[in-house]
C-alpha cells in the first residue's frame, strides 16, 4: 500500500508492510488525533474495513491505534473537541496521513517519549506519553463549526 507524507507528491508513494500489534504503545514522533477519515491516507484507510481497528505498525515502531466509537463527539478535560464522523477515533504517525485531507478537525502532537491510547470500557480514551496525559470524553451532541476545533501544530 502507498503512503504519503508532507513533503511527498501525490504520484509519489512508498510501500509499507503494517502488522498487527498487541500492544498499544507508539514510538515517540509527530502524531494526528482524532479521526482517521480527517487525516489517515487513502491507500491506508480504504483497508479499514478489512483489517479493522488496533495497533498497526512498522518495525521501527511508527504506526497508528485505531478504536471502533459509537458515540460522534468527544471532549477532554481543556474543553478542545473531536468530532468522529467515521466510527473510528485514534492516534495517527503523521508518516501516515495525507496533509491535503485535513480539514482542522482533530489536533496535532509531538511526543518526544513512546506515546499510548487506552480506551476505557466507559467510553473514556486515556492518551500518555511521559509526564502528559489527556483524557477525552465521550458526548452525545455535535459540535458547530463556530464552536471550532482546537487544531495545533
Amino acid at each position: 500500500m502507498g503512503v504519503m507524507n508532507k513533503s511527498t507528491s501525490k504520484k509519489a508513494t512508498k510501500q509499507v508492510c503494517l502488522e498487527k500489534k498487541t500492544t498499544n504503545v507508539l514510538s515517540a514522533g509527530k502524531y494526528f488525533v482524532g479521526d482517521p477519515k480527517y487525516f489517515l491516507h487513502d491507500s491506508i484507510n480504504s483497508l479499514l474495513p478489512t483489517i479493522g481497528s488496533g495497533h498497526y505498525a512498522v518495525p521501527d515502531g511508527r504506526g497508528f491505534i485505531l478504536y471502533d466509537v459509537s458515540k460522534n463527539s468527544y471532549l477532554t478535560t481543556d474543553k478542545s473537541s473531536y468530532s468522529v464522523e467515521s466510527g473510528l477515533f485514534g492516534i495517527i504517525s503523521c508518516d501516515f496521513g495525507d496533509y491535503d485531507k485535513y480539514t482542522g478537525d482533530g489536533t496535532f502532537h509531538t511526543f518526544p517519549n513512546n506515546v499510548s491510547l487506552m480506551y476505557s470500557h466507559n467510553g473514556t480514551f486515556v492518551l500518555k506519553s511521559g509526564d502528559i496525559t489527556v483524557e477525552f470524553d465521550q458526548c452525545d451532541r455535535s459540535f458547530t463549526d463556530d464552536e471550532g476545533y482546537d487544531s495545533c501544530g
